[in-house]
């Protein structure tokens, strides 16, 4: 089984790997990085990324969404584990907390999932009926807009990838489409 790819915009990638190599090489061991093309799947993900411009998402740092396509099998099937190289059992600790090493949740309600906008803005299932507390209103809308546009494209999947240093996630969210690699955008948390 091939591993799965990852394809940012270039610049951005080449920024953060100036800034932290040891964070790209843990994003690259899991996710084998694909140039960033001009295409169909590019063009997508960058709009629905650009719906979030005006948003970060916070943790230790402040940072934005930026768009992305996954190549690889549907996420959290048995082919996706084996593609990634970490068994959905595995634990890590990022910033003294144990956490799994990748986390997979599908938009919805039942097990493995929660709503669109949790799984965009990071929101546990702890928190989703205070979630005034921590989202506001404008925002939430926004998010609802994001995931009525993932969700129209494909099944909405968030992707949460504990980097190998112990203070960094990666977190994906993105529309599996039948036809053509998944879409969507990406942040990073740093928890230390």
């Amino acid at each position: 089984m091939s591993k799965l790819t990852l394809s940012m915009n270039d610049a951005l990638r080449g920024s953060i790997q100036e800034q932290n190599p040891a964070l790209v090489a843990s994003i690259d061991k899991y996710l084998a990085p694909r140039p960033w093309t001009d295409d169909e799947d590019s063009r997508l993900a960058t709009e629905i990324a650009d719906l979030l411009v005006n948003l970060v998402h916070t943790s230790d740092i402040d940072i934005g969404y930026f768009p992305c396509v996954l190549e690889g099998p549907e996420p959290g099937t048995p082919a996706f584990y084996e593609a990634i190289g970490i068994a959905p059992t595995t634990r890590f600790k990022v910033g003294g907390f144990d956490n799994a090493k990748v986390e997979v949740l599908g938009e919805g309600e039942g097990k493995g999932k929660l709503p669109g906008f949790a799984l965009i803005s990071g929101l546990g299932k702890d928190n989703i009926d205070d979630w005034r507390e921590y989202v506001v209103e404008e925002e939430k809308e926004l998010l609802d807009e994001v995931t009525k546009k993932l969700s129209s494209l494909g099944t909405m999947y968030s992707i949460n990838l504990c980097a190998d240093d112990g203070a960094h996630r990666l977190l994906l969210t993105v529309a599996y489409r039948n036809k053509g690699p998944a879409v969507g955008f990406f942040t990073l948390r740093q928890e230390t």
